[in-house]
């Protein structure tokens, strides 16, 4: 009897090439091999059962369920469109793994007749294009109806596979992050957001981002916010740290400029729209614990070094000089440096305030005091007499000239001079002596060698108009202070000179201008 069973089973299935049998039960096929059938692209079924599955001998690629060469692939039809399976699809076939998806995507349905998996107890998984391949974090859904597997992604997608399973089985291994988890070797472009706090610990693992810019403005990587923060103290979206005790300086940056280029290494842009007091555009706090004597908020450097600095203490030092007004002047400093002030109107007066700078009316320094108006700083003018070993008249020369920052503004001014007698005294002075003579202009006119009164060793009680040569040098010497109003033409000096009784009367003549007003 069995052995008739065996013989119309074997009939059966040998005896028609082309049968459709409909099994119930369970088929123990555990020692036999499924073939399934071949079929081109360039001549395929031409009506396929839904989930039929066909060996294709002309894909573009192993795996591809397209036409265009000469590999092999494994494609399950659903319907509507050839999908590549792995050892067969759902029912306990091996899982669904997508061709590459181009993308970008923010969400992805895998319809239920594509995977195969009749089934809500599905297994979902995402990796990218790279080598090798890296998960995608994900989110997903199960149609209880239609099993669609809808995947959701952090931020748009481009260039993935979906890999699909059935069942539910343990959990396995925690792989390597992928692009869209924060790390891994996915696209830059590709990583989500994220979801929670992290940290990454990249050891002595150098990592080096580099850009090739062509688009006018481009911003190469930004950090920004999505919404305005409204958190309480001072939030910062980045912040670059070290440890304690650490030899790495935080944050280093560089550019290379050559030709004629202008461009900044570091450029700080705010914008200021608040009725508040901005604390600084640039904001310099350290925590002083304990520090050396020489430490240092600030310090500017050329080839190591020091142009600029500002200690801990705030004492500025500059190499060259400070150049200050609405237009500072270009300055070419000596080794001393200088605080170069372009002329200008006075700032406003201030209690308890004292304020130099230079007039732009006066036309020199001025200095506003505790409030006041503007007076000016008085100095000596260039071009002061200093003259020793004269044994004779000096012929009018210039005193202070009719140039600028000497005395060609129109203003009162001082004369002081002094005379000394200095070489061997004379034996017998008698008359001998010197006269200081001045020539200047004022508004009545020009006055010119006039002989100006001076307090004389000889005789302290009264001015006169000579200084007296003595017996003992130590004993002779005169001087003399002298104002007048000048039109800011040139002031000139000579002197007037009596020789002594015995021997050769020698002196010394001092002279100098200030600007009074």
């Amino acid at each position: 009897m069995r052995f008739i069973i065996v013989l119309l089973i074997a009939a059966a299935c040998f005896g028609q090439a082309r049968q459709n049998v409909v099994q119930t039960g369970t088929v123990d096929a555990r020692g036999a091999n499924w073939l399934p059938p071949s079929s081109t692209f360039a001549s395929p079924p031409a009506t396929p059962a839904a989930g039929s599955v066909y060996i294709f001998t002309d894909a573009s690629a192993v795996g591809t369920c397209s036409a265009g060469g000469s590999s092999l692939a494994t494609c399950r039809w659903s319907g509507s469109a050839w999908a590549a399976v792995s050892g067969g699809g759902g029912g306990g076939g091996g899982p669904y793994l997508s061709s590459l998806i181009a993308g970008p995507d923010s969400t992805k349905t895998i319809a239920g007749a594509t995977h195969g998996f009749a089934t809500t107890a599905l297994l979902v998984a995402v990796y990218d294009n790279a080598s090798p391949r890296n998960a995608i974090a994900i989110a997903w859904t199960v149609n209880p109806s239609t099993y669609d597997v809808v995947i959701t992604f952090g931020s748009p997608q481009s260039n993935y596979y979906v890999v699909i399973n059935g069942g539910v089985g343990p959990a396995g291994p925690t792989g390597a992050t992928g692009s869209g988890g924060g790390g891994g070797g996915g696209a830059l472009s590709a990583i989500t957001a994220a979801s929670g706090t992290n940290t990454i610990a990249n050891g002595d693992n150098a990592q080096l981002w580099n850009w090739a810019t062509t688009t006018s403005g481009r911003v190469g990587i930004a950090f920004g916010e999505t919404t305005a923060s409204t958190a309480a103290g001072v939030p910062y979206d980045v912040q670059v740290s070290t440890l304690a005790g650490s030899t790495a300086t935080p944050l280093n940056v560089t550019n290379s400029l050559n030709g004629s280029q202008t461009l900044p290494a570091l450029s700080i842009t705010p914008t200021w729209n608040t009725t508040g007091v901005v604390d600084a555009a640039l904001l310099v706090n350290a925590t002083n614990t304990a520090s050396g004597a020489a430490s240092k908020l600030l310090d500017l450097q050329i080839g190591g070094s020091t142009q600029f600095n500002v200690d801990k203490t705030g004492l500025t030092t500059a190499l060259g000089g400070v150049a200050t007004g609405s237009g500072p002047p270009a300055c070419v400093v000596g080794t001393a440096g200088a605080l170069c002030q372009g002329e200008g109107t006075a700032p406003t007066a201030a209690a308890a305030v004292g304020q130099l700078y230079t007039d732009s009316t006066l036309h020199d320094m001025a200095i506003q005091a505790n409030g006041g108006a503007a007076k000016l700083v008085h100095s000596t003018a260039p071009g002061y007499v200093h003259s020793t070993g004269l044994t004779d008249a000096v012929s009018t020369a210039t005193l202070c000239a009719s140039s600028g920052g000497a005395c060609n503004q129109a203003g009162q001014y001082r004369v002081d001079w002094n005379f000394v007698e200095t070489g061997t005294a004379c034996a017998a002075p008698g008359p001998g002596g010197a006269t200081f003579l001045l020539t200047w202009s004022d508004d009545a006119g020009t006055h010119s060698a006039a002989s100006l009164p001076m307090h004389d060793s000889a005789s302290l009680a009264t001015t006169s108009a000579k200084f007296t040569f003595q017996t003992t040098k130590t004993n002779a010497w005169a001087s003399g202070s002298f104002n007048i109003q000048s039109t800011g033409a040139i002031i000139q000096y000579a002197t007037g000179y009596t020789a002594c009784t015995t021997g050769t009367g020698t002196y010394e003549l001092n002279a100098t201008v200030t600007r009074l007003q």
